[in-house]
């Protein structure tokens, strides 16, 4: 978690930023940070470094009543019940949360079916003579068992999750519009501040997504900014609460920001019995492109990524496609899904790389070539995931043998991810960001230059 740093506004019991702390989008929760008592330097100071510690030993608190939590478990918890801090920069939110243990252990022993041990409070008094709510000593109240909560019934859970989406998720976060909007003259679609549309739950899913007969919420959520993040959160129920249960976070910074063909879309798929959560993109740059899917499955309360695809060509028709299982061990926090190459340690990779029409003896050469690597990707692709990819390539080049430009093969104004895919119907599809953004792509005058969002399932709304 990214933390920042606050201090009490002066004859109030406000919180307020302060001036030398983190701060935008990216910041998760903050803390008392200003005249902190530092026992090396023996003065005080002020800063994130004093803040973060303090979330640490609320995280550690929070694990010591309950060691079986998650770490996404843990996180909802701290930000579910935190309080609210303020701050004025200019072009940054105006406010962000602030930290709350106690809030957090009272819900957390709530959920348990815990309750305090009142008792413990009299054996101090007596045997100290010191109140327990004197706020020198530790007065945190013992937790004992109470009566165990009855499970939540498999058909309430779906109820449950819809009711968590709409009465606390949406409103903590926001709901994205799906509206689409027109992108600055340079095509930049994340340079509007916290004005950018491209902010909030975009989708949702409640779905089975690790087999064990209840179902969990997944959510596709956005963060605007120069540093543009996609979040994949998943959710469980248990006994009648909801808690974040693991999140991957993916950079989309790369989503229509200088580019005339760029395109994501998140959808889930089976293959015998076993759900995979599948994330799409693909970007074009001068002409060249990568396409990449990457695909990642839910066990154990933990969202993991598994395997990836990835396919690209050069503005001078140059062809590479490598494919292979990521290391979650060595995970970047944040996934690239743009890339053309993968960000992590794989094993059992395969890659293809075929040069320009100019290395090979004659066209009809090249074209029989790079087409082979198209047959042979797209191959693995179906054999791993079921997933069948038209014979027709986002990339705007049509030279290809058995291959040929999107939209020169179809004539439609305006393609979308998931229309790549000859067997979409059978897949179920959950949001896209598509972008059609010049009358050079066939868009008409209306849709030229601009950002369209889908939410396939509209649970949220």
């Amino acid at each position: 978690m990214i933390v920042s740093a606050v201090d009490v506004v002066h004859g109030s019991k406000d919180y307020h930023l302060y001036e030398g702390a983190n701060y935008g989008t990216n910041v998760d929760i903050c803390a008392p940070g200003v005249d902190i008592w530092n026992y090396n330097k023996n003065k005080l100071e002020s800063g994130t470094s004093f803040a973060a510690p303090m979330v640490s030993a609320s995280a550690a608190r929070l694990w010591s009543v309950d060691p079986s939590m998650s770490v996404g478990q843990v996180r909802d918890y701290l930000l579910q019940y935190a309080q609210t801090a303020t701050a004025d920069r200019e072009g940054q939110p105006d406010s962000y949360p602030m930290l709350d243990i106690g809030a957090s252990m009272t819900a957390l022993a709530k959920d348990m079916g815990l309750q305090p041990d009142l008792n413990m409070y009299k054996k101090r008094e007596s045997e100290t003579g010191e109140s327990g709510d004197d706020p020198t000593t530790d007065i945190t109240p013992a937790l004992t068992p109470a009566l165990t909560p009855e499970p939540t019934p498999k058909e309430d859970i779906s109820a449950l999750l819809s009711q968590y989406l709409k009465d606390t998720l949406a409103i903590q976060y926001g709901i994205m519009t799906t509206e689409p909007w027109r992108l600055s003259e340079d095509r930049e679609a994340f340079k509007h501040g916290n004005d950018a549309p491209m902010n909030g739950i975009l989708s949702a899913l409640i779905h089975d997504l690790d087999s064990d007969g209840k179902e969990e919420l997944v959510t596709v959520r956005f963060t605007p900014g120069e540093e543009a993040k996609m979040y994949l959160e998943v959710y469980e129920a248990a006994d009648g609460a909801v808690s974040l249960a693991d999140a991957k976070t993916f950079s989309v910074s790369q989503l229509a920001k200088n580019m005339n063909n760029v395109r994501t879309a998140v959808f889930l798929g089976e293959k015998n019995g076993t759900p995979s959560l599948y994330v799409y993109g693909f970007e074009r740059l001068n002409g060249g492109g990568d396409e990449a899917i990457r695909e990642l499955t839910y066990q154990d309360q933990t969202l993991s990524s598994k395997n990836y695809w990835t396919y690209g060509m050069g503005s001078d028709g140059s062809v590479y496609a490598e494919y292979g299982t990521v290391s979650d061990i060595s995970e970047n926090p944040v996934t690239q899904i743009f890339s053309e190459y993968p960000d992590t340690p794989a094993v059992g990779t395969g890659s293809d790389v075929v040069d320009a029409p100019s290395g090979y003896a004659s066209e009809e050469e090249y074209r029989k070539t790079a087409g082979g690597i198209f047959d042979k990707y797209y191959g693995i692709l179906k054999d791993m995931t079921g997933l069948l990819h038209g014979n027709v390539l986002a990339h705007d080049y049509a030279d290809i043998d058995g291959y040929t430009s999107f939209h020169k093969d179809t004539g439609k104004d305006r393609f979308t991810a998931k229309d790549l895919f000859t067997n979409a119907s059978e897949y179920t599809w959950i949001a896209a960001m598509d972008s059609c953004l010049d009358d050079g792509q066939g868009c008409s005058p209306t849709q030229g230059n601009m950002m369209v969002p889908a939410d396939y399932t509209g649970i949220v709304r």
